[in-house]
């Protein structure tokens, strides 16, 4: 898992949680199907919570509903705009284990600054968690 190492390095925790944006996921509206290649990659992950903040329009029930066999949860994304305050709260909620054992995956200057609010263990880009 791309960034396990660092997180482990940094917190002295290991990685038991990634946590990606329906951006990274390129799941978009209006049809917000899956992507073969990301499904695939979320089908892999072994011993880790997946969880995706959905993005508005899209709905953690949509998300679900095309995505549920390969991820474990999803949740609202933090409004967009959202102070720092209230993404960290946002974000806080949709995890299943302490924030310094997860690893997000967003694709936009946004998602990582709700990943900072939030404290998680470490950030990474879609492109270099979904390699092309």
């Amino acid at each position: 898992m791309p960034g396990a190492g660092r997180v482990r390095a940094a917190s002295g925790h290991d990685v038991v949680a990634l946590l990606f944006s329906t951006n990274a996921l390129r799941m978009l509206p209006p049809a917000a199907a899956l992507p073969e290649d990301r499904r695939r990659r979320l089908g892999a992950i072994a011993g880790a919570d997946r969880g995706v903040l959905a993005n508005r329009p899209l709905s953690p029930e949509v998300v679900m509903a095309r995505a549920g066999a390969v991820i474990d949860r999803a949740h609202p994304a933090p409004r967009p705009f959202a102070a720092w305050g209230e993404a960290r709260r946002t974000v806080l909620a949709a995890l299943a284990c302490p924030a310094d054992r997860v690893l997000m995956v967003g694709d936009t200057a946004e998602e990582r600054s709700w990943a900072e609010a939030a404290r998680l263990g470490l950030y990474l880009p879609a492109e270099r968690y979904f390699p092309v």
